[in-house]
């Protein structure tokens, strides 16, 4: 805002600004919405502002246009404007209102054509302050309700400059983008951040978050930017640190790394494949450039007509910054499409197992994600079988079938059911186990013998799994004493072998 200003001393005042006072009556609103303002929001602010407010009454927007069209079709108030194409503003005509329209972003009054179309007649729309203020005089106890963004300037200054907020910037958000960068339309948020839709949907229908609104005819799932911000740290798995934009700073002058050391780093510590690793890459966990010197673009998966899907090639020649590899540790898992059905075939016939995927994500319990596509495109192509799948998601479906599938096979086990992979929490779980055993000294037995202890205590541990809890801890302790082989000096007498 200009330093002094107050909207209450100009002789014109816009159309969001004529809104603001007779749907709102609030003096900020109308100051934040003038011309002169150095960061005026749009003027769905008002329409936002009277949405989230409890106290002003529903569809009072609505009640707004209504009583200033009135006015100006009565000749209580009056308002100048430019034809489109002219140079001079003039008066618009009383009975020109009779058959005219208000739209905001740019001020406009329309006309319905022969076609039933919208047409503008005047733009740039005025009116004089001091006839809106005798329609609609100042409350003699004024009292202005909260502005939408009620978060503290210091917390968040960036985001408290936006006026509305709806699911389009919680994705963002949610990946760590400020929502004030500039993004084309919803189709390439949801193309690009398709795992955060799922999210933020399931978010929605559950009423976690989001209020169901009309706004300028329109309905809108809209909320304060403090429940969506406060939604978006909370959600699990999404921590701040993914941020890219902070790590994109963070490691930019980091040494750098050739992607086939990084593969085989990452496989070493995760047993992962390049599959997982691209996902990481487009799930802004990891962050690569197109050449190791510090002025390098950063990449970014994309696709265009006539091009193939193979995402792994596009990765061969990236660098990425060697204290990020170092540090890292990874919030998802995932599994290619043939690793899943090779799990699930262990339990059931490779048709079931592929029926079992189709009608899970089907009904939106198993999301397959690509990393050019975003998810399966409608023409089939990348087909289902060239996705990947959350591990997450994969565990829930067996943990709600486990029960039906331990009668179907009465062989199958505990541990054929969670497969190689095993859960990424009995990992997380026999990390923090090993790697109090390694800080506390070396090795007292034989890596099997803890193999077979780590795979009684946590249920759910793969062989897989332990061998990567047992790389992880090693690289968190330091302590190399336990990756040496051969027979140890010591053994414990009270652990199984």
């Amino acid at each position: 805002m200009t330093s002094g200003f107050d909207a209450f001393d100009a002789v014109y005042w816009n159309l969001a600004q004529v809104f603001a006072w007779v749907c709102l009556y609030d003096r900020d609103a109308v100051n934040r919405l003038s011309d002169l303002a150095e960061d005026r929001p749009s003027a769905a602010y008002v329409s936002v502002s009277a949405a989230l407010r409890s106290d002003v009454a529903d569809g009072s927007h609505e009640s707004a246009k209504s009583q200033v069209l009135a006015a100006l079709q009565e000749g209580k108030i009056n308002a100048i404007g430019m034809p489109p194409g002219g140079v001079d503003p003039a008066e618009i005509p009383t009975l020109a209102w009779a058959e005219l329209h208000l739209k905001f972003d740019p001020d406009q009054a329309m006309t319905v054509n022969a076609h039933g179309i919208l047409e503008p007649r005047w733009i740039k729309l005025k009116f004089l302050s001091a006839e809106v203020l005798s329609c609609w005089p100042e409350p003699r106890t004024f009292t202005a309700g909260p502005p939408p963004s009620a978060i503290d300037p210091r917390d968040l200054p960036a985001w408290l400059k936006h006026d509305m907020w709806t699911h389009g910037e919680a994705m963002l958000i949610l990946h760590g983008c400020d929502p004030r960068f500039p993004w084309t339309t919803d189709d390439e948020l949801t193309t690009h951040f398709m795992q955060a839709k799922v999210y933020l949907n399931r978010a929605i229908q559950s009423g976690i978050i989001g209020q169901r609104k009309q706004v300028d005819g329109r309905m809108q799932v809209i909320d304060s930017p403090a429940r969506w911000y406060a939604w978006a740290l909370g959600k699990i798995d999404m921590p701040v640190v993914v941020r890219t934009a902070f790590l994109e700073f963070r490691y930019s002058s980091s040494p750098r790394l050739h992607y086939l050391q990084v593969k085989r780093l990452l496989a070493d510590r995760f047993a992962c494949g390049p599959e997982e690793l691209a996902m990481w890459l487009f799930d802004d966990e990891l962050i690569a450039w197109v050449g190791r010197h510090p002025e390098s673009p950063r990449f970014y998966f994309d696709w265009g007509p006539g091009q193939d899907f193979d995402y792994v090639a596009r990765m061969t020649d990236l660098y990425f910054a060697k204290e990020q590899i170092d540090e890292f540790s990874p919030c998802d898992r995932w599994m290619t499409c043939p690793e899943l059905l090779e799990r699930w075939s262990r339990v059931m016939t490779r048709s079931e197992a592929q029926a079992l995927i189709s009608g899970r994500f089907a009904v939106g319990e198993l999301m397959a994600s690509h990393p050019l596509s975003g998810m399966p495109a409608d023409s089939g192509d990348p087909a289902i079988d060239a996705c990947v799948f959350r591990v997450a998601e994969i565990e829930a479906i067996e943990a709600d079938i486990g029960q039906e599938l331990m009668l179907i096979f009465p062989s199958a086990t505990a541990g054929d059911l969670l497969g190689k992979v095993g859960t990424i929490k009995a990992e997380k779980e026999c990390v923090r186990w090993l790697e109090e055993k390694m800080r506390n000294g070396p090795p007292e037995a034989a890596k099997p013998v803890y193999r077979i202890d780590a795979l009684q205590r946590f249920p759910g541990l793969s062989q897989r799994s332990f061998d990567a809890a047992w790389k992880n801890a090693i690289n968190l302790t330091g302590n190399t004493e336990w990756s040496k082989a051969g027979r140890k000096l010591k053994h414990r007498t009270d652990t199984p072998i």
